[in-house]
């Protein structure tokens, strides 16, 4: 797979990934809470873990989609500084942030399993008090630091394939590129700077046929058009 058809099938799945959760979380969404808190001299939490262990299924959907895209970016990025080095430190970030994403994965399968124990401390219906959270006190703090270390690693990648999106831009003058990466900042809108990296790659794939010499990309432009 080429440089440009591995990143085009990134986005694409982005997308498909994007509404696919999306779906999930909106008919999840029409059920009850899955927390009910009640604040008072001692806490208590009413936990419906039907509906917790469902959002947690559709986040790990999620996760494990993006996982697969920004494999696919680093895939990417790794054809294209074969013929150009620019884009050697977007390849290894987009792993980065692939790594980070399993991190973070873990982290949430820990948590569950931190739940099922807390909503065992006490039969089903009751609220249950805090001091069933501190019983498995040392298994979610474990959770929360693979969680915090899994963000700040996915912060830090995800700008490495920002750059790289960007330097796509600016290699094959296409401002849908850049444009882009900079949507990606913001939540909601980046499902836009998706469908542009889809349309620009395709563009790009439609000029020719690229060799593996290219890195699956074809050539830049090289200077202004011959006057005519």
């Amino acid at each position: 797979m080429g440089g440009l058809e591995a990143i085009r099938w990134s986005s694409a799945l982005s997308l498909a990934g994007l509404v696919l959760v999306g779906v999930l979380f909106f008919f999840t969404g029409q059920l009850t809470p899955a927390f009910s808190p009640s604040f008072g001299p001692t806490m208590m939490v009413s936990l419906d873990t039907g509906l917790l262990y469902s959002l947690l299924l559709v986040g790990a959907i999620g996760l494990i989609l993006q996982i697969v895209v920004f494999y696919l970016y680093h895939q990417g990025f790794s054809e294209l500084r074969r013929v150009q080095p620019d884009f050697s430190f977007p390849s290894i970030f987009a792993l980065v942030a692939a790594g980070a994403l399993v991190l973070v994965l873990l982290g949430l399968i820990l948590l569950v399993k931190v739940l099922a124990q807390v909503a065992n401390c006490t039969p089903s219906g009751f609220p249950i008090p805090q001091s069933c959270f501190s019983a498995a006190g040392v298994e979610l703090t474990a959770s929360l630091v693979l969680l915090g270390l899994g963000a700040l690693l996915l912060l830090i990648g995800t700008v490495g394939v920002l750059i790289g999106v960007w330097r796509l831009g600016e290699r094959y003058q296409r401002s849908g590129f850049k444009v882009a990466a900079i949507l990606f900042i913001f939540p909601f809108v980046n499902i836009v700077g998706s469908i542009l990296i889809l349309v620009e790659t395709t563009n790009l794939l439609g000029q020719g046929r690229p060799g593996p010499s290219s890195g699956g990309l074809p050539p830049s432009p090289s200077g202004p058009p011959p006057l005519s």
